[in-house]
């Protein structure tokens, strides 16, 4: 008997006489419910059959209902099913090995907090201060305004970054996530450098304590200025490059021209990163000298270069490289790079840059060999903004002018550079930028 079907009927349409010998015929079936679905039915009658005709026989038809029943308790709801029990310390397994492989579940899934939660448990049972900061960072996660929780990490948190905490001028950004420095920068400091704060130290060096403990499992990385009198990232790149790493956004580079002149910084060779940051979606590369070298990043979005001597090898590698997530490519050439555009003739043919939608070569001196390249280009067609602003145009920009329908469909167009005169281009939706050609940056 199913109390449902008892429910039903006696909420539907029949008359009440049909109802009640219903439930006569299932008398039986009725008592034998447990009790809180024999009080629901009993309940039911009760309102159901309400006509003072029936009264006699409702009476009746309840007692027998109650008449010998045996109660029949609610059950007992279920235990909800046990946690999974915690990685021990199997004595058949190395801690090293272990915490390498709780390591590669949270980069397999950054976000899945209970891999973090596994790995405080290891940290724990080595008594490493970190695994109490990871059990801190979950309960922040659920609440980052959690006070007495923002207290304790305060409290934990220069204990697990140790003679990094010391470090407050050159770890100038630190965002934590579940015990680990998710996002930082690193920039040298003008106090460093003029002996106001002592000892001295290198970034590649406070660079590597940072990624060997806190921020092992580090997501965004920015690093500004090296040193003022020698700014060069080799050193930084060797570091990044040691270990494969979960980065998803990194920026070499983030200086002002008060801290140093573009010319007088060298990103030297910055192949040895790629096998070890493939999970970049955002990469930002500032510098006077840099060799991209063969570049395979699957996952990138935007790629940006911003120097005053992107050389013709380094072009080749960005154009020769397979690109299926890219969206935004901005590529500053500079008033020393490159002027062989031909190099991106297989991003102008879109081979393999099916998302791409905004394209910058700009800072260049090819602004109207990079029109002519792409006016009849299939590329061309997806786009969706292009720029070749602070550009020379020794032919003009007579691709536009004859062939305007092919530009018709950009959201933007960015145009500017030496002795370039605007000209009226209906129907175009062009910005005509700074009347300056390339300049070092």
């Amino acid at each position: 008997m199913i109390p449902q079907v008892a429910l039903n009927v006696l909420d539907g349409p029949r008359a009440q006489r049909e109802k009640l010998a219903w439930i006569e015929e299932r008398v039986d079936a009725i008592r034998a419910l447990r009790d809180d679905h024999f009080a629901e039915v009993v309940r039911r009658i009760n309102k159901k059959l309400n006509s003072p005709k029936l009264h006699d026989q409702v009476f009746a038809l309840v007692a027998k209902l109650h008449d010998e029943r045996v109660s029949i308790p609610v059950p007992a709801p279920e235990p909800p099913p046990a946690p999974p029990p915690r990685p021990e310390l199997p004595p058949s397994v190395l801690p090293d090995e272990l915490g390498d492989r709780l390591q590669a579940e949270i980069f397999a899934d950054p976000e899945a907090q209970d891999a973090y939660l596994a790995y405080g448990d290891y940290l724990v049972a080595k008594g490493d201060p970190q695994g109490e900061l990871i059990g801190i960072g979950r309960e922040l996660a659920k609440n980052p305004g959690h006070k007495a929780m923002m207290a304790a990490h305060a409290e934990l948190a220069p204990k697990v970054l140790g003679s990094l905490a010391e470090l407050d001028d050159i770890l100038v950004e630190l965002e934590w996530y579940m015990g680990f420095v998710r996002r930082a920068k690193l920039a040298y400091s003008m106090e460093r450098f003029n002996g106001d704060r002592k000892p001295d130290v290198k970034l590649h060096e406070v660079l590597a304590t940072l990624l060997a403990a806190p921020g092992r499992l580090i997501q965004d990385l920015t690093i500004g200025l090296v040193r003022h009198d020698a700014n060069n990232y080799g050193d930084v790149v060797k570091v990044i490059a040691e270990r494969p790493r979960q980065l998803r956004r990194l920026f070499l580079g983030d200086y002002g021209s008060e801290e140093c002149e573009l010319n007088w910084s060298d990103l030297e060779d910055l192949s040895p990163l790629w096998p070890m940051c493939r999970e970049l979606r955002e990469l930002t590369l500032r510098g006077g000298e840099m060799h991209v070298g063969p570049i395979d990043l699957p996952k990138l979005v935007t790629l940006s270069t911003i120097t005053g001597n992107l050389d013709r090898e380094s072009l080749g590698h960005i154009g020769r490289a397979a690109w299926p997530e890219l969206v935004e490519l901005s590529l500053q050439l500079g008033s020393e790079g490159t002027t062989d555009i031909e190099q991106l003739a297989p991003i102008f043919a879109a081979e393999r840059v099916p998302k791409l939608r905004t394209l910058r070569i700009w800072n260049s001196n090819c602004g109207d060999s990079v029109l002519a390249h792409i006016v009849d280009s299939k590329l061309l067609e997806q786009l969706e903004v292009l720029d070749v602003s602070m550009s020379t145009f020794e032919n003009g920009i007579e691709p536009l002018v004859l062939h305007p329908a092919r530009f018709r469909h950009l959201k933007q167009l960015v145009i500017g550079g030496d002795e370039l005169e605007e000209r009226e281009l209906p129907g175009i939706n062009v910005t005509w930028g700074d009347r300056y050609g390339p300049v070092y940056e």
